[in-house]
């Protein structure tokens, strides 16, 4: 049967081929599981008919018993696994509270801990995802707080600063650069700061507390609508439509409150609210006129 067994009482009751048990009591209680390597202090000691497993480290894999696919190393990782199929454990008891969740990847001390039935998480680092209890799940971290970087591969969302992401990726607490911007502003919380071009195809809305409340947009440089190459602070290819009036210097020059009134010229028309059909031209021309 091609097995390999070193150690006090490793695969004694063994029936299975091609394993491998090297340790005090390492693969004591499998049976007709095959491909299996069990290295260490009682490593898989629980095991009967589970296949292909490998299990690297005093007590890895301990309880583990028909699953099989696992590839577990470390001090007690994996330890109360014991039908969890497919799952990577690495370091110090590393995935230890895992019994029937299958498709996890566990990497670091402690991580992925607690996690008994969840399905397909990744655990990257020191405690990462130590007290994570869900399924489909990322935690990329060195410590057992908010993670580095939190995602739902569920709801295929990623989130950096939040652990509830509310779209495919939301950035809390901090800037975002994109190259090496020289301008910084840091008098808010959350900036995007780009150095090169920012293509949008789509609609450009900037707004403050609500939907409807629109803010000031700021831009160094030349703005173009329509066309690449603005020659100006603001060139337009195309129509321009306002409801409100055009000023220069911060004089109106061109309005038409009213109805079906046109006046041209600085305070041209001021005091207008009503009336119609008025056309005045010139500076403070129907000033008075209401």
């Amino acid at each position: 049967t091609t097995n390999t067994f070193i150690g006090d009482s490793a695969g004694k009751k063994s029936s299975g081929s091609q394993n491998s048990f090297m340790g005090y009591y390492a693969g004591y209680n499998n049976t007709t599981g095959s491909y299996n390597a069990s290295l260490g202090y009682f490593a898989g000691y629980l095991n009967t008919t589970g296949g292909a497993n490998t299990f690297l480290g005093a007590s890895a894999g301990h309880n583990n018993t028909t699953a099989g696919g696992n590839t577990i190393v470390g001090y007690s990782a994996g330890y109360g696994n014991t039908t969890g199929a497919s799952n990577t454990f690495l370091g110090d008891q590393a995935g230890y509270g895992n019994t029937t969740g299958s498709s996890n990847t566990a990497v670091g001390y402690l991580a992925g801990l607690t996690n008994s039935t969840g399905q397909g998480n990744v655990f990257l680092g020191f405690e990462a995802g130590r007290y994570e209890t869900g399924s489909n799940k990322l935690y990329i971290a060195n410590n057992n707080g908010a993670p580095l970087i939190y995602g739902d591969f569920s709801a295929a969302k990623v989130g950096i600063g939040t652990t509830d992401p509310g779209a495919k990726l939301q950035i809390v607490g901090g800037d975002v650069l994109i190259g090496n911007p020289t301008l910084h502003d840091q008098t808010a919380d959350e900036d995007l700061l780009v150095k090169g071009n920012v293509i949008i195809d789509g609609k450009l809305i900037q707004h403050g507390g609500t939907s409807n409340t629109f803010a000031d947009l700021s831009v160094t440089g030349s703005v173009g609508i329509g066309m690449t190459s603005p020659q100006r602070k603001l060139d337009v290819s195309g129509d321009i439509n306002t409801n409100s009036v055009y000023q220069i210097a911060g004089s109106t020059v061109l309005s038409v409150n009213g109805n079906i009134n046109v006046f041209v010229g600085v305070y041209a028309g001021t005091s207008t609210t009503g009336g119609s059909g008025n056309s005045y031209l010139g500076y403070q021309a129907g000033a008075s006129n209401t």
